[in-house]
C-alpha cells in the first residue's frame, strides 16, 4: 500500500515537471481557454508640447549631460519660507478656580478681565489645557503657555 502512495505521488511530481517545460498551452491551463483571442495594443503618449494630458503640471524639460554637469545646487533659487507672526493681545493670568466639574480660568485681556472655561474659546483666545500653576493658551493658531503672576 505504501509503495502505491510513493509511485503516486513521484508520478505526479514527474508530471508536474515535464509540463512545465513544455511550451504548449494545456486544456489543464485554468487561466487561459482555447477560445480566447489575444491583441496587442501600443499606444503612445504625446508630450512634445511638455504639458501634462491630465493638467496637473508641467513635464520637466530634457537636459543633456553637458548642461547636466554644468549645473550647481547654488544655481538653484530657493525662496525662503513665509513667517507670519501674530500679534498676541496682552495677557496675564490672575487666576484657576478648580471647581467640582471644571476649571475656570480668570485672565487679563488688554486689560480686561474675563473668565475662560477649560477648552472654550472667548475673544478669540482659547483655554488648551490647564495646569495647577499655568494655562496653555491658542491665538491664531498659535499656542503659548502663560503662568501665575
Amino acid at each position: 500500500m505504501l509503495l502505491l502512495v510513493v509511485i503516486t505521488v513521484w508520478g505526479l511530481i514527474i508530471h508536474r515537471v515535464f509540463s512545465a517545460f513544455n511550451d504548449d498551452i494545456t486544456e489543464e491551463s485554468p487561466l487561459i481557454s482555447g477560445t480566447d483571442k489575444f491583441q496587442e495594443h501600443q499606444v503612445e503618449l504625446n508630450v512634445s508640447n511638455g504639458i501634462d494630458p491630465f493638467g496637473l503640471s508641467s513635464f520637466p524639460r530634457r537636459v543633456n549631460r553637458e548642461q547636466a554637469l554644468q549645473t550647481s545646487i547654488n544655481d538653484v533659487e530657493v525662496s525662503e519660507p513665509v513667517l507670519r507672526s501674530v500679534s498676541w493681545p496682552n495677557i496675564k493670568l490672575l487666576g484657576i478656580l478648580n471647581g467640582e466639574i471644571s476649571q475656570v480660568v480668570i485672565l487679563s485681556v488688554d486689560g480686561q478681565v474675563h473668565p475662560f472655561k477649560a477648552r472654550f474659546s472667548h475673544v478669540g483666545i482659547e483655554v488648551v489645557e490647564v495646569v495647577s500653576d499655568s494655562v496653555l493658551l491658542e491665538f491664531e493658531d498659535e499656542t503659548k503657555w502663560y503662568e501665575l503672576e
